[in-house]
């Protein structure tokens, strides 16, 4: 019995080890999670593509199409609003039903309040609700939801020692846009360390990822319509990173060693910081700020 015990055993990680890699990203049709899927895309991850939008423009869909027509990896689009916790377990059990466990996690959700741009920068008490909830619904709360739905099958990982990245910002360290906004990132810092903690004995790994300013699909919007200087309060956008900057980097510290991975954990990484490290170049072959 314990011989064929030891054979069905080695037969799973054979198979696992014949697959892609898998990858789920949260908050995928757009900005960072998007350039993050893409990037996992070109090493040949199979990719879950998790968020609202679906359809033609910037959505999971398009997505998808990019690392299909772009990449050698496999996207799949997983429509879900990661607030409904009902919903995004059962996109969980879905992938359960393929694959016997993931190996990267990417926590990228984040929401936009409705209001005129120019008053994300307001003092907190003329913001009202609408900022808090954004910055800890979609932001704080659905990457404890994410990371709630899929450690599990993150452990049961015997490819590679598995990895989450929490998308956070330098808000968390000092003060950037307003008050709620770098309430959640410090949040999100403290859930990244607190979380190392109780993953360490399952040999799962989780870092607190800093990109700088990054020209996503919003802000090259926002310094389109001129309201760019106002809304960031005069960041330059020209030497903004690229999406995919933050993919390159936390695909680099997928090659680390379990150990210097497992001395990381817990910590802040910033992408310039990781980019340079490994001597990573954005877009057009130019180095980060």
């Amino acid at each position: 019995m314990k011989i064929l015990l030891s054979i069905f055993l080695n037969l799973t990680r054979f198979t696992e080890c014949l697959e892609a890699p898998i990858a789920v990203v949260g908050g995928a049709s757009r900005g960072i999670g998007k350039g993050i899927a893409i990037e996992l895309g070109k090493t040949g991850y199979t990719v879950y593509c998790l968020g609202r939008t679906r359809g033609s423009g910037l959505s999971i869909d398009s997505t998808v199409e990019e690392i299909e027509k772009h990449t050698k990896g496999k996207g799949i689009a997983l429509g879900v609003d990661v607030l409904d916790d009902k919903k995004l377990f059962e996109i969980r059990d879905e992938i359960c039903q393929k694959h016997e466990s993931i190996q990267v996690l990417v926590c990228s959700t984040f929401a936009v309040p409705s209001s005129d741009p120019a008053k994300f920068r307001d003092d907190f008490w003329l913001q009202g609700m609408e900022i808090w909830d954004c910055c800890h619904g979609a932001g704080l709360r659905a990457y404890y939801a994410l990371m709630c739905a899929f450690v599990p099958l993150l452990m049961k990982s015997t490819r590679q020692r598995p990895l989450i990245a929490l998308i956070s910002s330098f808000g968390g360290k000092a003060y950037t846009f307003n008050v709620a906004y770098g309430v959640g990132k410090a949040a999100v810092d403290r859930l990244a360390s607190d979380a190392a903690i109780q993953l360490a004995p399952y040999n799962v790994d989780i870092i607190s990822l800093y990109p700088g300013v990054v020209r996503t699909e919003r802000n090259l919007d926002l310094e389109a319509s001129g309201k760019w200087k106002q809304a960031s309060g005069g960041l330059d956008l020209s030497l903004a990173e690229s999406p995919g900057l933050s993919g390159k980097a936390l695909l680099a510290l997928l090659e680390l060693s379990n150990e210097d991975r497992s001395a990381i954990s817990g910590s802040v990484q910033v992408v310039a910081e990781v980019a340079r490290q490994f001597s990573i170049k954005d877009e057009n072959n130019i180095d980060p700020p």
